[in-house]
């Protein structure tokens, strides 16, 4: 299962040879040279960034969740509040209080 976003290059410095690993446009993670010896490392790397973004996913479907109850119940209450004002002048204009 293939991972969409992410990307290997192969770097070269003075002092070092390494392959960087490339997701959302920032640089990850180093695998060191040679790859056949150090490839297995990606597999790790893969399995991070799958669980950070089911973590990301699941945190934003949490928080659109929330807001979406959050709205609902801000439309319950002030159709609740318009309901409770309606009842209370009909029940004043149809029998008027008198304190004595």
């Amino acid at each position: 299962m293939g991972m969409s976003g992410v990307k290997v290059y192969e770097c070269y410095t003075e002092h070092d040879h390494y392959f960087d690993v490339v997701w959302r446009d920032k640089s990850q993670w180093h695998i060191p040279y040679p790859w056949e010896a150090n490839k297995r490392i990606l597999e790790r790397v893969g399995r991070s960034v799958r669980y950070r973004a089911d973590e990301e996913e699941r945190l934003e479907k949490t928080l659109t969740a929330t807001q979406r109850l959050e709205e609902e119940q801000r439309r319950d209450d002030d159709s609740d509040s318009e309901v409770m004002v309606r009842d209370v002048m009909r029940t004043v204009d149809k029998k008027p209080l008198y304190f004595y």
